[in-house]
């Protein structure tokens, strides 16, 4: 018989539902939605409302992110099976990655407790790595049995854009690229960092695409060091022009921010890259190791460190070789674990 699942809340419609979605339907489950993105109170009027029409159509409820607040909602109108996709601790990213709180503030504390009870009222908890799944049990009591991995992965519109790379022409700038939020656990100011020790190197380029929270913080780097090298475009583009932007890139760079969360993560950019068979420079965490290895799908350095970060840039560029061993074994890692329809897996033998 034929399970079918309902999305309930106001999650994201982007990366990670979209994903989660396009991988249950093609492992022929049924998606239902039950969608409201109001003001409160009237979203859970709402949702209610069209919970109620669906409270029939469904085996699984499927709390997508961000849903923390809703959970208890979801626990109190259904007595089916809830999966809970919180994707982030809010207390992680409040508190320890972006330091928008104190450890003892009262926005400290009320994310925290979103987080413990949240997770506990559910009966299946996705967690994109198992490093979040750890953090998850040790931080907030969550049972390890009702955690479920569920990589990130990469966006279909990437998947689908792969072409094989071209050669390098000979006299081109070898490019090195990044775009992000510009979150701490990004570790922009590290990327800018590398980009100054090797401002000698006249044939290498950085370009920086987002804006966010250490935007600021970056660009005045970039003036006290002075790097000619390294230019910002601060803005954010749609997904065929993203798309463009990685796919002129020599080296894609992840992520190096050296706090807690950037040990838990491999965030969708990683995956996005891989899926254009482009070669990713990424810091060396515990998530990382778990799916990727070194110098055959990823590059890997240390983290937070720019002169690693810079002697793996130079290492890449002077190494075709190499650069074309990534790439393919990149995009073949991709297609093996990392698009929709293999992402799931893991919860489609949980619940099937």
């Amino acid at each position: 018989m034929t399970k079918s699942i309902c999305f309930f809340g106001s999650y994201n419609k982007t990366h990670r539902t979209h994903s989660l979605m396009a991988g249950l339907r093609a492992h022929d489950l049924v998606v239902e939605e039950c969608y409201d993105n109001s003001r409160k109170p009237m979203k859970y009027l709402r949702l209610f409302a069209k919970h109620w029409k669906l409270r029939h159509a469904y085996d699984y409820l499927m709390v997508g992110f961000p849903g923390h607040g809703l959970m208890l909602l979801a626990r109190l109108i259904t007595r089916k099976p809830i999966i809970f996709d919180p994707f982030i601790s809010l207390y992680n990213t409040t508190v320890e990655d972006r330091g928008h709180a104190t450890k003892w503030s009262l926005k400290a504390w009320r994310a925290s407790l979103l987080d413990t009870w949240s997770m506990r009222m559910a009966d299946i908890v996705l967690a994109d790595t198992q490093a979040h799944v750890e953090y998850y049990v040790s931080t907030f009591r969550v049972s390890r049995k009702k955690c479920i991995v569920v990589p990130v992965g990469a966006n279909d519109a990437f998947v689908k854009a792969y072409t094989k790379n071209e050669p390098r022409q000979s006299d081109a700038p070898f490019s090195v690229r990044f775009y992000g939020t510009f979150s701490p656990l990004q570790g922009v100011s590290a990327i800018v960092s590398a980009a100054a020790l090797l401002r000698n190197e006249s044939d290498i380029v950085f370009t920086l695409l987002g804006h966010g929270q250490t935007l600021a913080d970056a660009k005045a780097l970039h003036a006290t060091l002075q790097v000619p090298n390294l230019s910002f475009v601060e803005s954010r583009v749609p997904i065929d022009e993203l798309v463009q932007f990685i796919q002129e890139a020599d080296v894609c760079l992840g992520i190096f921010g050296g706090t807690a969360k950037t040990k838990m993560v491999v965030p969708h950019k990683v995956y996005d890259a891989l899926a254009l068979g482009k070669v990713v420079l990424t810091a060396d965490t515990p998530a990382i190791r778990t799916f990727f290895t070194h110098k055959e799908n990823i590059v890997v350095c240390k983290d937070a460190d720019p002169e690693d970060i810079a002697r793996h840039i130079v290492e890449l560029r002077d190494n075709a070789a190499l650069r074309a061993h990534i790439a393919h074994h990149a995009r073949a890692i991709t297609e093996a674990r990392f698009v929709p329809k293999q992402i799931v897996t893991n919860l489609i033998d949980h619940i099937a």
